[in-house]
């Protein structure tokens, strides 16, 4: 049967959560949905990431399968009327309203005590991803549980994410440690670079996720000598080939370790006291080490620090440290839900 736009669907197949933790009846009611949307989605999805919140702790969830209800609450007078039958500390409720181009959906907490809605968890999307919008939706119900209440965060719902893009700009100093600093400072290095995380997560633990990137990275550095010797300048370019192990808390902070295999040319222009000037280019390969934190901002930016240290392999090996502040500009994969 088909659904009008303005037609109101209500869940037939009624899905009913409560769960206990520290004393607290929170009970999860059926959904409302408006527009061709299957309602039933909207409330298991919420069920589901509550059972997650509790999983592995003594936050016991159980799901009633059809009560005898008749529509699913829509004010703040339903809620309460919900709370005083089932004998609930919090309700949770909310609704999805489509559009033919865009669906607002929004999650609201009551509190019995207090007779009032104490959160309400708002979001929006394009009518064609309401499986997204319902999963952002889910996601900051779970933050608000754990965060604001202050509840177990033990195992969460991951949804796994496919093929996502970062590109990053970095600007940094670098300096040459051993027999190298005795005739050549750093001044200033620039780096860009894009990276493939081709599923995230791997792993993950509570709000952790752990997950793998591959990249590549040019940049170029320039530098000067020392006092008490010839005056030179030094420019480099190198090519990196960067494999990063992620660890990121909460999609917010993140700890990255880097190691890459790199090619390096460098230029050295002289200007020799008798003999003019003279040019000499030169290439190696060479390894690097860094560690960074990751700060982000939005869904789609991020800023870092970094500290590394890299080994190009002349004789003697140059040993390069290298601190930075970087920008990352995300663009998401594809998202597999759960």
């Amino acid at each position: 049967m088909k659904v009008l736009l303005s037609s109101v669907v209500w869940v037939i197949g009624i899905v009913f959560t409560v769960s206990e933790l520290a004393g607290l009846q929170i009970g999860i009611a059926p959904m409302a949905v408006e527009g061709s949307e299957d309602g039933s989605v909207f409330s298991q999805t919420v069920a589901d990431t509550v059972n997650a919140l509790g999983s592995g702790s003594s936050f016991g969830v159980f799901i009633i399968g059809k009560i005898d209800a008749p529509d699913a609450p829509r004010s703040i007078l339903d809620a309460a009327d919900w709370c005083g039958i089932y004998g609930l500390d919090l309700l949770v409720y909310g609704a999805i309203r489509s559009s033919s181009d865009i669906a607002d959906g929004v999650i609201r907490v009551f509190d019995a005590e207090k007779g009032t809605v104490v959160k309400a968890l708002f979001g929006r999307d394009e009518s064609a991803r309401t499986d997204r919008l319902i999963e952002d939706l889910a996601k900051k119900l779970y933050v608000y549980f754990s965060e604001e209440l202050n509840l177990a965060a033990p195992v969460t719902i991951r949804a796994k994410e496919h093929a996502a893009w970062d590109f990053s700009i970095d600007l940094g100093w670098w300096s040459c440690a051993g027999s190298w600093n005795d005739a050549l400072t750093g001044l200033c290095s620039l780096e860009l670079g894009g990276s493939l995380t081709p599923i995230r997560p791997i792993l993950y633990s509570g709000s952790w996720d752990l997950f793998l990137r591959f990249g590549l990275n040019l940049g170029y550095e320039t530098g000067m000598r020392r006092p008490g010797h010839e005056e030179f300048f030094f420019q480099g370019l190198l090519l990196k080939f960067p494999i990063d192990i992620c660890a990121e808390w909460r999609r917010r902070h993140q700890i990255r370790l880097t190691g890459a295999p790199l090619l390096y040319l460098d230029m050295i222009v002289q200007n020799r006291l008798y003999t003019g000037n003279r040019t000499a280019v030169s290439a190696a390969g060479g390894l690097s080490l860094s560690l960074s934190y990751i700060f982000r901002i939005n869904d789609s930016s991020s800023l870092g620090l970094s500290a590394g240290c890299g080994m190009i392999f002349y004789s003697p090996v140059r040993i390069q440290i290298r601190p930075a502040l970087f920008y990352e500009f995300s663009i998401p994969g594809k998202k597999e839900i759960p």
